[in-house]
């Protein structure tokens, strides 16, 4: 999603002042998942389906942040898709589901 997308969606402020956990017992840092992901998830999603659309692709490739992938991978699933996920680059969670 570009910096434009962002703001036409109205999610430019929250995502660029997403909550981070910095502390002295975790140097890599956890951030926080905020309503506006699921904006960009949305997004991420009719996109993947556009594609899938336009090529007639039986299989396509998926490179996003670890805090997306298993929301991206549900959403997928929700509409008939086959996803599988591979966690082989980002073993350790970076994220927390902070939402109610």
């Amino acid at each position: 999603m570009t910096p434009q997308e962002r703001l036409e969606a109205g999610i430019w402020e929250a995502v660029a002042e997403r909550p981070i956990d910095l502390g002295p017992h975790n140097p890599q840092g956890t951030a926080f998942r905020i309503p506006e992901d699921d904006i960009r998830e949305e997004f991420f999603k009719s996109k993947i389906l556009e594609a899938i659309s336009e090529t007639r692709a039986t299989s396509v490739p998926v490179i996003c942040g670890d805090g997306h992938a298993e929301f991206i991978k549900t959403k997928l699933e929700d509409v008939g898709f086959d996803v599988e996920t591979n966690r082989e680059l980002t073993p350790v969670k970076g994220w927390e589901d902070m939402r109610p």
